[in-house]
């Protein structure tokens, strides 16, 4: 996909992607405990975070709910890497302000 620098459309290019993974899981009958997501910037700088749950998904089945609190994880670790990302920032530039 190409770049972009706007969050919202960064999620719903990984909504999809997302969709699209839950294909192959279904194909390859693939039941993962962990995601993990990696976002790298135009600055080449990585994002990451990951969640584990105690109990893998499509555990019972593949199904439209699973495959739904799949996207939502995802797009929950998208939110949790702007909010890290915007608060280094916040940090970056109060500090760049206290040089004199």
């Amino acid at each position: 996909f190409t770049p972009t620098s706007s969050w919202s459309e960064m999620c719903t290019k990984l909504e999809a992607i997302t969709y699209s993974l839950v294909k192959d899981l279904t194909e390859r009958d693939l039941k993962p405990k962990t995601i993990s997501l990696n976002i790298k910037l135009a600055n080449f700088e990585v994002l990451s975070k990951a969640m584990t749950r105690a109990v893998a998904f499509f555990s019972h089945g593949y199904n439209s709910r699973e495959s739904r609190d799949l996207v939502d994880v995802v797009v929950k670790l998208l939110k949790e890497a702007k909010r890290t990302y915007q608060e280094k920032a916040t940090k970056k530039s109060e500090k760049i302000l206290s040089i004199k």
